[in-house]
């Protein structure tokens, strides 16, 4: 009963498509509109810094707030 049913469905045809997207080298812009901005800006860089050539991740961290005792 399953097998009538699997096969009656049309199989359809993987599709894939590949794009090439620039490096947000521009920086990140929290002014414009999503449709204003520009296609080298960035909305987020949470620990990446642009560079004139590429994107850069963040090295390493510093500890601020340690030796808590209690929640904050």
């Amino acid at each position: 009963m399953f097998q009538a049913l699997a096969t009656k469905r049309p199989r359809k045809t993987q599709i894939t498509r590949i794009s090439s997207v620039p490096a947000p080298v521009g920086g990140w812009n929290a002014r414009d509109s999503y449709a204003a901005m520009g296609a080298s800006d960035a909305v987020i860089l949470e620990n990446f810094f642009p560079l004139p050539y590429a994107v850069s991740l963040q090295k390493g961290f510093t500890e601020w707030a340690t030796g808590m005792n209690h929640p904050v």
